[in-house]
């Protein structure tokens, strides 16, 4: 906990961003924001090995508020390069019962000079379920204010979705091995026809190998995430990335 709390104060809890793409044409669509610790001595860590140990003393909603923060001024700098791209953050149950959200995130999109439309926010379909009184409340009110709205974790047996939500994230697994699992390709088509019905857009996430790919593109999946396109990154590791991969 000492080391996570010099972490803090030491300025090394960052997000990375990792690319979402269409399928078909592979252009950037999105970026997500996904929390990395920068150790001095340890190098690049994940979110297990400090999320668990926030969550437990109650301190999530300061990494969120860092990685909000954080993401608009990468945002901010990305725009300012010419690279107009919507970020997406993951965001708690802390969040979604917090009534201020909306107010104080445009109050956040106006010292920035961001648009809403330039931030997703992302809540965990489990979490949406078990908190749905919350969720009917609190979505629609983001939503109205600008911002787009992410079911993440998402897979055919999830149920309810709330009509505020403008994206699907499906769960790891559910876009893999489409080649040859048949009743996997079945289900993924079951949830991206729910989703056309709905107007709601579809990521799918962990694509590794182009054989996933080109069944995405085929079945007319609208975006996908993944080691293929490209791994997670530093912001300004992100900017070298996009100006490459603009003029392939």
């Amino acid at each position: 906990m000492a080391d996570i709390w010099r972490a803090l104060a030491d300025d090394q809890l960052q997000p990375w961003f990792q690319p979402i793409v269409e399928p078909r044409s592979r252009r950037v669509i999105a970026v997500e924001a996904l929390a990395r610790w920068q150790h001095p001595e340890l190098g690049i860590l994940p979110p297990a090995s400090f999320v668990p140990i926030l969550e437990q003393r109650g301190m999530l909603r300061q990494l969120t508020e860092l990685m909000l923060e954080k993401s608009l001024y990468a945002c901010q700098d990305w725009r300012r390069a010419g690279i107009a791209l919507p970020v997406s953050v993951n965001l708690g149950v802390e969040s979604l019962l917090d009534p201020e959200l909306p107010s104080r995130l445009l109050q956040q999109m106006r010292i920035q000079n961001l648009p809403p439309s330039c931030l997703i926010l992302e809540f965990n379909s489990r979490m949406l379920r078990e908190q749905q009184a919350a969720a009917e409340r609190a979505l629609p009110a983001l939503s109205a204010a600008g911002f787009a709205v992410a079911a993440d974790d998402f897979t055919a047996g999830n149920g309810w979705l709330p009509p505020a939500i403008r994206l699907l994230k499906l769960r790891r697994g559910c876009a893999q091995d489409l080649s040859a699992a048949v009743e996997q390709r079945a289900a993924l088509a079951a949830i991206l026809n729910l989703a056309r019905g709905r107007g709601v857009a579809v990521v799918a996430i962990g694509v590794e190998n182009e054989m996933d790919c080109a069944a995405l593109a085929q079945l007319g999946c609208d975006a996908a995430q993944g080691y293929l396109f490209g791994a997670p990154m530093s912001a300004s590791g992100f900017s070298r990335w996009i100006s490459t991969a603009e003029k392939r």
